[in-house]
């Protein structure tokens, strides 16, 4: 993108994609690592969003599907606004957020596993 002057680019003053990609990744693998740490709710993966709906409302762990559907719902939008992110503000905000929420995550997901 050409500054007004057109002499030069308009410098970025968030992350590149390729390092938002890393944070990304990182983030979700500890998370995940967190979670189990044994890998042994690997066959269970795609329920992990529903530990974020357990987590906004604990009688949800028991809905089934529409509450996965909502947490999957709440990742995938944050995941569109966390890449198109242009300010490092507003990068730096979803990413604590992003953070937070695996944190409650695993926390409720941790919870209902000990309840097994």
């Amino acid at each position: 993108m050409q500054c007004a002057t057109g002499r030069g680019k308009l410098h970025s003053f968030g992350m590149e994609t390729r390092n938002k990609l890393i944070f990304y990744c990182a983030a979700w693998a500890i998370a995940l690592w967190a979670t189990s740490p044994n890998l042994e709710l690997i066959t269970v993966l795609y329920l992990f969003p529903l530990g974020l709906a357990a987590f906004v409302y604990p009688p949800w762990s028991e809905a089934g599907w529409g509450a996965v559907a909502f947490g999957t719902a709440i990742y995938v939008v944050h995941g569109v606004l966390f890449f198109r992110a242009k300010r490092r503000k507003a990068m730096t905000l979803l990413a604590l957020s992003l953070v937070a929420l695996l944190i409650c995550n695993v926390a409720s997901c941790r919870g209902m596993v000990r309840s097994l």
